[in-house]
């Protein structure tokens, strides 16, 4: 099935009231200084249920909620003010200067469920803003379907946000249009006062850092879900004397990373000790700890080295464990389904692995590899077992 996402409008929403002047520099912290100036994509999908409104009346309801959506992400964007700005040149601030957020309306002439029926899910990247667009903070598209149902493309710097501020902005931004205090968030910007920035730390070593242990190249990208009762059987089998209870992560992580230590081995006549980077979220872990609305890059990788003799599931789940504890003591409704994605043309971290939950207490894992990898990881009879490949999003319940 060939979409065709028609661009309507493309335009910048600026706050509804202006960034006072003592807030208008926003100072990036030390751990945003480590991110590379990349996009973390987002995408959001609304399923219209109701079959029986005309198309005349979807055509006004999408009038309707396309001005409600502008009006509320207006609102928002005075509590999240530095989503309305420019990153600095120098990659140490943003200019708060109420440029505003890069804001793109756009249709499809199907029924979004004739989408998320496919077990390809290739077209979510036209539901995304282009990156072509650059330089902003934040770049949303807003897809309307024939059927009235919508889909939200979100990408935003990541110097600037992690993946719990985006979702903090999200609720929020929904809050608003729903005129609801349920999930509303009073944003907290004082990143850099807990992690003081280093004026003396460039950019250029960043990279460095960064290419040190990630290689972008064009991969394949592959869903892989693990469904409530696989993971159960996971944590029963993962499970030893010295960790009787592996988390629902932890299992997944380790059954994912050993299925791909055993397909690069198989590349390889070198034996070769593997190490694993799992992303940790500081916010719970610091003493005192770090209130969830803080926005910022509050993360951390935990690193865990791999032997060849510890390849084994519960051996993997204990490294991952020690790893991840070392970080500890650091001193609109609900969407159908929500995924992470980038064009099969564009440059991935290769070796990625990006995990979600879905409803029912499963895992959704979006796996990030080189084609001919790709290839034998799927069929790997050991991860066949516990999860499914190519599962449509509507038997997903995310």
């Amino acid at each position: 099935m060939v979409t065709e996402v028609e661009i309507v409008s493309k335009e910048l929403i600026k706050p509804s009231s202006p960034t006072p002047h003592h807030l208008r520099t926003h100072l990036l912290s030390f751990l945003d200084q480590f991110l590379p100036p990349i996009y973390v994509p987002m995408v959001l999908f609304y399923m219209n249920n109701e079959t029986s409104i005309p198309p005349a009346d979807n055509i006004a309801d999408n009038s309707r909620r396309t001005r409600l959506l502008k009006e509320s992400l207006s609102e928002t964007l005075n509590l999240f003010y530095p989503f309305a700005g420019r990153i600095e040149d120098h990659h140490l601030s943003v200019d708060c200067n109420d440029e505003g957020a890069y804001y793109v309306e756009a249709r499809v002439n199907h029924r979004l469920g004739e989408l998320l029926e496919l077990t390809d899910s290739s077209y979510v990247p036209q539901l995304l803003p282009a990156t072509s667009a650059g330089g902003y903070v934040a770049m949303i598209q807003v897809t309307s379907f024939a059927c009235g149902s919508v889909v939200v493309g979100t990408r935003f710097s990541h110097m600037v946000a992690d993946a719990t501020s985006i979702t903090s902005f999200l609720r929020s931004w929904a809050s608003v249009t729903r005129k609801s205090d349920d999930d509303a968030v009073l944003p907290d910007f004082d990143a850099s006062v807990v992690f003081p920035q280093n004026v003396a730390f460039s950019k250029e070593a960043t990279s460095t850092l960064m290419t040190t242990f990630l290689k972008e190249r064009t991969c394949r990208t592959t869903r892989i879900v693990f469904d409530a009762s696989a993971i159960a059987s996971l944590k029963a089998r993962a499970a030893s004397s010295s960790l009787p209870n592996p988390t629902r992560v932890e299992v997944v992580s380790a059954l994912i990373t050993k299925c791909i230590i055993t397909t690069l081995k198989s590349k390889s006549d070198t034996r070769k000790s593997t190490l694993i980077n799992h992303t940790v979220n500081l916010r719970q872990r610091a003493v005192p700890q770090i209130p969830k609305t803080s926005i910022g890059n509050f993360l951390c990788v935990a690193a865990a080295l791999v032997t060849e003799n510890e390849s084994e599931l519960d051996n993997l789940v204990r490294l991952l464990r020690k790893a991840i504890r070392k970080i500890d003591d650091y001193g609109w409704g609900k969407p159908t389904w929500v995924c992470k994605a980038s064009a099969e043309s564009e440059a991935a971290i290769e070796n990625t692995v990006l995990l979600m939950d879905t409803i029912e207490n499963g895992i959704e894992a979006l796996v990030f590899l080189e084609e001919q990898h790709m290839v034998m990881l799927e069929q790997n009879q050991e991860l066949l077992a516990f999860a499914t490949l190519g599962q449509s999003p509507l038997n997903l319940t995310i």
